[in-house]
């Protein structure tokens, strides 16, 4: 038999997403290098780069590696819950808590606000 030679993956396809991202927004990675004035943007691009690219399968382990870091004793509650119960924007603001983002009140209020009707469906 003879081998055949696996194509590597065209390039294009990443060139396609930077593309995007210009006009989508980037996925902001070091929070700590974000300028106090520049924040709430960086938040608003984040949302929508989510929201662009990954799908809920994606914001379903997002959030439960959320609840599995700040309320591990709700994880089983919230596993037991429907997925959909999820929104893209709650497991986007856990994703960035999560990755070092320091949201502001209101976010926090919205985020426990939503865990806890999930859990109670649980």
């Amino acid at each position: 038999m003879a081998k055949t030679k696996k194509r590597a993956t065209p390039r294009t396809r990443n060139a396609a997403k930077v593309a995007e991202e210009s006009n989508i927004g980037r996925e902001t990675i070091d929070w700590s290098s974000v300028k106090p004035e520049e924040y709430r943007k960086n938040v608003l691009e984040t949302l929508r780069h989510y929201g662009y690219f990954y799908e809920k399968k994606s914001y379903v382990s997002w959030s439960q590696e959320w609840i599995k870091t700040n309320r591990p004793n709700d994880l089983k509650a919230f596993k037991a819950s429907e997925d959909w119960r999820t929104s893209p924007t709650l497991a986007s603001l856990m994703k960035m808590e999560l990755m070092g983002a320091e949201l502001d009140q209101a976010a926090k209020d919205f985020m426990n606000d939503s865990v806890k009707d999930i859990i109670t469906f649980g």
